[in-house]
């Protein structure tokens, strides 16, 4: 049923009973469902809301601040959220800059905030939403819309309380290139277990539970040679290990589904086309960790792919329906359970995450103790990204070989590539690693638009790094990059052509981090907002003398004193630019 079917009082009655007394690690999914049943927190919703979940106000209220997607004050009926980033700047021939001024045309909104004077719209300037080959990228409230879809509405005499009948509900394309991992995308059906089953759903998990031990387990996934798919590239099999070897219980195993790279939006098409996948690779993952006690699972779910949530709630009924979760599975319990995140790129590092999850602002923790150790709720932790899940179920049901059969020696298996920007073809690309950048931008996706020319990319996302034209014969793994300086990071590829002001590029990079940073440490709190005031600069060509040693002098604070990734890695492409474009 429809909120706007239920008087706010009703709704929001109802939500507070069935979180009552579950606590403050329920606080997150708890403000959501207020906010989504009454429109936004409001005091007396707040209060309610603290006695509900026995957690003070005052940090009720640390929590609402902290999250984009939390509202503390009133705002329109429908909240037009249009991508402001990187890749939706650099669409064609319709972009971001010139979708807000046809919004502002139809509408009068303009500027982050404004509403329109009946109540009806708020327009939201937003990060990334991971729907890059839909360039601009648009959401109606928590529901992705074509952009000529949501200007024909608003051109018309539209009904802010009814949505347009335009509403995106395509599965996604298949995933195009040398496809091993994303096999099942856009070939299987995403609501059906039985489907799933059909094309060999859930042969490794019985596999491992029939003939393999734990150890054996994790033992494929060493020898395969498999690393994190999410930028770090750490081996997967280590930290698989070292959480086995933790003597406390209960264990925990974590899906950061947070992909809020700029650029980056391979995660979201592996859930949306295959979500069982994901849910066969972490029972493995908590067999293959759970010694002697019992182990518990999560998916935390970025708050703008909060459309997915029923496609994996669906997921999760089946599986627990079928057995593949419960109490049946493992001889013990193991279950899973969805978390939407509230607007947060911090999130994404992972202990930002476990906090998030508790009911706290998505602040990183201080390491050592490493999650494996310490993780969610104090307890030793495995967490992987969708991408790295993904691998799981295959090297287990085939061996270790079967990941090694495809890149490198050094960099065994395949990557997932989200192009965007001034190609031909953009989309999710999957190539064996250690093939060329040449070969994905060209031959894979169709080389430069017509009459232009491709004189960069912006490889790894907004962490990542600009590279030119005479790197474009580079291999695509984490060796030959680093040697460049250069990373694959989140897999995201965004190209410039020679109608792009790069600088502008340049300025929304600096951008996202200022905004994007969670305020806990000072070299990254500080450092990326001078970095901001100096890319201005050196794009509207007021550099100032010492403006370039500037840059160094924060890269290097920001790079060694960050408590994490954000601020480690937030000056990487700039000075990256800087080199290649001058400054």
């Amino acid at each position: 049923m429809p909120v706007s079917a239920l008087s706010p009082s009703e709704s929001v009655a109802s939500v507070l009973a069935s979180f009552q007394g579950k606590g403050r690690a329920y606080l997150l999914p708890c403000l959501l469902a207020v906010q989504r049943a009454h429109g936004w927190l409001s005091p007396d919703l707040v209060t309610r809301v603290g006695a509900a979940l026995a957690v003070p106000v005052a940090d009720i209220y640390g929590v609402i601040d902290f999250y984009t997607m939390l509202y503390s004050q009133p705002h329109g009926r429908r909240l037009l959220r249009v991508c402001d980033d990187i890749a939706c700047y650099l669409a064609q021939p319709t972009n971001c800059e010139s979708l807000r001024d046809t919004i502002a045309t139809h509408t009068g909104l303009r500027q982050h905030g404004d509403t329109t004077p009946d109540g009806a719209f708020t327009l939201e300037l937003m990060p990334c939403l991971g729907r890059c080959t839909d360039a601009p990228a648009v959401l109606l409230d928590e529901t992705p819309l074509p952009a000529a879809a949501l200007l024909s509405w608003l051109a018309s005499d539209r009904d802010a309380d009814v949505l347009p009948a335009a509403v995106e509900t395509a599965p996604p394309a298949p995933v195009l290139g040398d496809v091993v991992l994303a096999d099942h995308v856009g070939r299987v059906d995403p609501w059906s277990l039985a489907d799933y089953e059909q094309r060999g759903g859930f042969a490794a998990l019985r596999q491992a539970l029939g003939a393999m031990t734990p150890a054996a387990v994790v033992q494929a996934i060493e020898a395969s040679g498999l690393v994190g798919r999410g930028g770090a590239a750490f081996p997967t099999g280590v930290k698989w290990r070292s959480a086995a070897d933790e003597p406390a219980t209960p264990k925990m195993v974590v899906c950061n589904a947070d992909e809020s790279e700029p650029g980056t939006f391979k995660d979201r098409i592996l859930l949306q086309g295959d979500p069982f996948r994901l849910l066969e690779a972490m029972a493995l993952t908590a067999y293959a960790i759970q010694g002697q006690g019992e182990v518990s699972g999560y998916i935390y779910l970025r708050g703008e792919y909060g459309y997915l949530a029923p496609l994996l709630e669906n997921a999760l009924a089946r599986c627990r329906e079928a057995g593949y979760l419960g109490h049946h599975l493992l001889g013990s319990h193991f279950d899973i359970e969805l978390r939407l995140g509230a607007g947060a790129y911090i999130c994404g590092e992972e202990t930002a995450l476990f906090e998030s999850i508790e009911g706290k602002r998505g602040m990183p923790r201080i390491k050592p103790p490493f999650p494996v150790q310490v993780g969610l709720f104090g307890k030793p932790t495995v967490i992987n990204n969708v991408e790295t899940f993904f691998n799981i179920p295959p090297i287990v049901r085939h061996g270790p070989g079967w990941l090694r059969q495809y890149g490198t020696a050094q960099s065994p298996g395949t990557k997932l590539f989200g192009v965007s920007g001034c190609v031909q073809r953009p989309g999710l690309y999957e190539l064996p690693l250690g093939r060329s950048l040449r070969h994905l931008l060209f031959d894979q996706a169709g080389g430069p638009l017509p009459d232009r020319r491709i004189t960069s990319v912006l490889l790894g996302g907004a962490a990542g790094a600009f590279v030119s034209a005479a790197h474009f014969d580079v291999a695509l793994d984490w060796q030959s990059l680093r040697e460049i300086g250069a990373t694959l990071g989140s897999g995201a590829v965004m190209v410039l052509d020679d109608r792009v002001a790069p600088w502008e590029v340049v300025r929304r990079v600096a951008r996202f981090f200022a905004h994007e940073s969670c305020g806990k440490c000072y070299p990254c709190q500080m450092g990326t907002q001078r970095q901001v005031e100096i890319v201005e600069r050196l794009r509207t060509g007021q550099a100032r003398p010492h403006d370039r040693l500037d840059l160094d002098d924060l890269a290097g604070a920001m790079r060694d004193a960050s408590l994490c990734g954000l601020g480690q890695t937030a000056s990487g492409a700039i000075l990256s630019a800087v080199e290649l474009f001058g400054g």
